[in-house]
């Protein structure tokens, strides 16, 4: 989590950025995490830095630090996430809640906050990070169709995306999103991404 602090309703302190992992983006990674492990037997490393505590500005300088770290201890690592939650500027009451909608789907009668997917074509392996999001997109569409929100392709930053030929920045609704919908969603996405990597080794 490049931005760990980033929160979900009914947290809204500090601009939607709180340290209680109960309400930010940590709480959406430890689920996500746990199905993995848990259905589908995947080894998983969940950093919980708080790569955005001291400096914001510092935040991918300090994940980039963490990802050589985690990738030099654990030779096996193949796939690198980086899980976020969106954020924008809120103009007024209508575009909150058009916002709000936006953002936000049904999923078996139960809100689930939807998911975009970043990559960015400053990285080398573009055409590689762009066959994953593409896949992964595809599988939340056949699972859960309407998870899905958008991709969003970069086209200065690098995100540290480099490392790994199956790495994504993914965001999890918007702060508008209650705790409950993004944590609903890590548990699909949980499903999409297991199944996602059991295609790929096959």
């Amino acid at each position: 989590h490049s931005h760990a602090t980033e929160s979900y309703m009914p947290s809204t302190e500090g601009n939607y950025h709180t340290l209680n992992d109960r309400y930010n983006v940590i709480s959406v990674g430890k689920i996500m995490t746990k199905v993995l492990q848990d259905k589908y037997k995947y080894k998983v490393v969940h950093d919980k830095t708080y790569h955005d505590k001291d400096s914001y500005a510092y935040s991918y300088t300090n994940s980039l630090a963490t990802i050589k770290q985690q990738t030099a201890k654990n030779k096996s690592i193949k796939v690198i996430l980086d899980i976020h939650r969106d954020a924008f500027t809120i103009k007024d009451d209508e575009h909150r809640k058009l916002k709000k909608n936006e953002y936000t789907t049904a999923i078996n009668g139960k809100n689930a906050a939807r998911v975009m997917l970043v990559i960015s074509e400053a990285n080398p392996n573009y055409k590689e990070l762009e066959k994953f999001a593409a896949y992964i997109k595809k599988k939340m569409d056949k699972l859960y169709p309407g998870l899905y929100l958008r991709t969003d392709k970069k086209t200065r930053s690098k995100y540290n995306l480099y490392f790994s030929d199956y790495s994504c920045l993914i965001e999890v609704g918007c702060m508008l999103n209650t705790i409950d919908e993004a944590n609903y969603t890590a548990e699909l996405l949980g499903d999409v991404l297991g199944e996602v990597l059991k295609d790929l080794q096959k």
